[in-house]
């Protein structure tokens, strides 16, 4: 099965080289929206949860972005720890991950897995990282020469020629992630084993 998540978080990271269980490194869960799909590309599994702060604020900069709003995450939000444990649930039946920029959504989950100490399980996991494996595919210039990471936009609209909506919101950015991963694999950009 297939796991495509992604997460919008509270803030910034400091030092990307830092690893996950620098609970001060990483920015705060703030939404984890996951979608499972079985090996016929059947969604047979979902959740899109946002978290109840405890102890952090979500940054006004980042209301705009990820379209959620502190208020909204006070009154909606579901506690962290239930949160990360359904996740853990899917990531058990799941063989692959697939995340764009899967570094910083991983990053992310087991940062907060460490600080509630909720066992996570992401390392069993065959992994995808969807920026990585598009940037071929995509072209986009960048530096010294050498190919750009795309954003998710950016992928989109080179497969669709279209652009998609709520770019940012992390459910929105999981269905397209899926919907692109499964393009690139259709295309043999991608090589799933």
């Amino acid at each position: 099965m297939f796991l495509f998540f992604d997460v919008s978080a509270a803030g910034e990271v400091r030092d990307w080289k830092k690893p996950a269980t620098d609970p001060f490194n990483w920015p705060r869960l703030a939404h984890l929206s996951w979608l499972l799909y079985n090996n016929d590309r059947e969604l047979v599994d979902q959740s899109d949860d946002l978290v109840k702060p405890t102890g952090w604020e979500f940054m006004p900069a980042k209301e705009k972005f990820h379209h959620i709003t502190h208020k909204q995450l006070t009154e909606e939000g579901k506690p962290v720890k239930e949160v990360l444990e359904r996740f853990g649930g899917a990531v058990e039946k799941a063989t692959y991950g697939v995340a764009h920029n899967m570094h910083f959504n991983e990053s992310v989950i087991k940062s907060e897995c460490y600080r509630q100490d909720v066992k996570e399980n992401m390392d069993t996991l065959e992994k995808y990282c969807l920026m990585r494996e598009a940037t071929w595919f995509c072209k986009i210039q960048g530096r010294g020469g050498k190919f750009k990471w795309p954003k998710l936009q950016e992928i989109h609209a080179k497969l669709f020629q279209a652009r998609y909506d709520k770019a940012g919101h992390a459910l929105a950015d999981v269905s397209t992630s899926a919907v692109c991963f499964f393009g690139l694999v259709d295309l043999e950009a991608i090589d799933v084993e």
